[in-house]
């Protein structure tokens, strides 16, 4: 029984490289429509065979799910390159392990999802698409967190620098004349902890980099910070959002577990107290949130070591837990 789903995924991925990847003619919108719902099909195709039981023995090789992984990239790498699917939504995507990070008006979004391999470690996938004056231009991104440079938490990075990441949520913000995007996303990292990210994305001289210095610690820092990054235990959620009403990014605070594991993060855990980074001229500032001040959207994200959401690629996209003011349960929408 195993041997025969085995197969079946094998060439189900085979299938999908040969059969899709015949690249998309120069055609009408509602044509071109029509491809890119053929796209969301084949992708939704792949996310649904098969579940992977933990039982199941031998485990699914980590080079079947990163050859799985590199079709889904290709397909969407052939459509996003299309001027006309700009247009697009491609909501269905949303449903699946593909988190679409975007804002009303803004020329960037980001598409990711990630692969989870044997030993628990995360690699990440995620594809820029830039709405230009000619049309739209694309980055495909590769995960390099194993081997990213030693101070990578305080430098700006290329995108041959990614740290990797699923992104639920990007907001623009102006710096002068320098269109910066901010972009919260969750890495499942390993077996033992989980990471959020705070990170920012630009465009300089046609090239796209990660890590512009916005993000200070309190009123007195002088040196704002390029990315925020948390980790925390692997059981944990972190709330880390958005808010637009009062302008801020609404974070956890975090405490260990207990006083033996203080200074080891894969075993700290929301203390139940919330801070958020509010605006400050030019740079965002991190402050205590009081009781007058908004709350926002209470963003978890499924527990990895979940197997019934186990995936070839990975896991379901982010879900919110219930919240005080607003409904915004993301596992059948965004």
């Amino acid at each position: 029984m195993c041997k025969r789903i085995f197969y079946s995924f094998f060439f189900l991925g085979m299938f999908l490289i040969g059969s899709i990847r015949c690249g998309f003619a120069q055609k009408s919108d509602a044509s071109s429509f029509n491809e890119f719902r053929e796209t969301e099909h084949q992708i939704l195709q792949i996310n649904k065979i098969p579940l992977w039981p933990a039982s199941m023995q031998p485990p699914i090789a980590d080079s079947i799910k990163i050859h799985i992984s590199d079709s889904i990239v290709n397909l969407l790498k052939d459509a996003l390159t299309q001027p006309t699917s700009w247009q697009y939504p491609f909501d269905s995507l949303r449903l699946t392990t593909i988190a679409i990070a975007t804002y009303p008006k803004s020329p960037v979004r980001v598409f990711s999802f990630n692969t989870i391999l044997n030993t628990g470690q995360f690699i990440h996938h995620a594809i820029v698409q830039l709405k230009t004056k000619n049309g739209v231009q694309i980055w495909n991104l590769t995960d390099t967190n194993q081997t990213l440079p030693k101070n990578w938490q305080d430098e700006g990075l290329t995108e041959n620098e990614w740290i990797g990441a699923l992104y639920y949520q990007m907001f623009p913000f102006k710096f002068n004349k320098q269109d910066v995007f901010v972009l919260m996303g969750f890495d499942g990292h390993n077996k033992e902890s989980n990471r959020s990210i705070l990170e920012t994305l630009y465009f300089e001289d046609g090239e796209l980099k990660f890590g512009f210095p916005l993000f200070r610690e309190s009123e007195e820092d002088p040196s704002p910070e390029p990315r925020s990054v948390w980790e925390y235990h692997k059981s944990a959620q972190m709330v880390l959002r958005y808010q637009s009403d009062g302008n801020v990014i609404v974070c956890d605070q975090f405490a260990p577990a207990y006083e033996q594991v203080r200074n080891d993060r894969r075993y700290y855990i929301p203390s139940g107290d919330y801070e958020g980074y509010f605006r400050s001229g030019k740079t965002w500032v991190k402050k205590p949130l009081t009781a007058d001040m908004p709350f926002a959207p209470d963003m978890s994200i499924p527990d990895p070591n979940d197997r019934k959401n186990d995936r070839p690629i990975g896991e379901k996209f982010p879900k919110n837990r219930p919240e005080k003011s607003i409904s915004t349960d993301t596992s059948d929408s965004e």
